[in-house]
């Protein structure tokens, strides 16, 4: 999905390449990019400024409208997005994440079996 969105978001910002990493933090959405302090040099143009008019070419299209609930420009000009809950939870249904644990009650291998599911909070 990251590599559809990567070449989709190229297209509409009209750019060579777009790359988008997943945050660290929720706080600044889901993904991001740094798509506008890499054309800023080009362009010899303000990175904030450029994400700005990038921001707004997002906003309109009809496409990114359903696929991001927030687009926001952060520090020196990245550009956070934050997944619609519509969309995610499209991708759980169609993906099939919902049933995984019906696939695992009808496998007999598993059957009689104790299972240990160990989650570690180390701070």
């Amino acid at each position: 999905m990251l590599k559809e969105l990567e070449k989709s978001l190229a297209d509409v910002l009209s750019v060579e390449n777009v790359n988008l990493f997943f945050t660290e933090e929720s706080k600044f959405g889901d993904i991001y990019t740094n798509v506008s302090m890499l054309e800023a040099k080009k362009r010899l143009i303000s990175p904030q400024e450029l994400a700005f008019d990038f921001v707004q070419k997002i906003n309109m299209s009809d496409l990114f409208s359903k696929i991001f609930s927030k687009v926001e420009i952060a520090g020196p000009g990245f550009i956070n997005f934050t997944f619609s809950n519509n969309l995610l939870s499209n991708e759980l249904k169609q993906n099939n994440i919902l049933s995984i644990k019906d696939n695992f009650k009808n496998e007999s291998e598993y059957n009689n079996k104790t299972v240990l599911v160990e989650y570690t909070d180390p701070n």
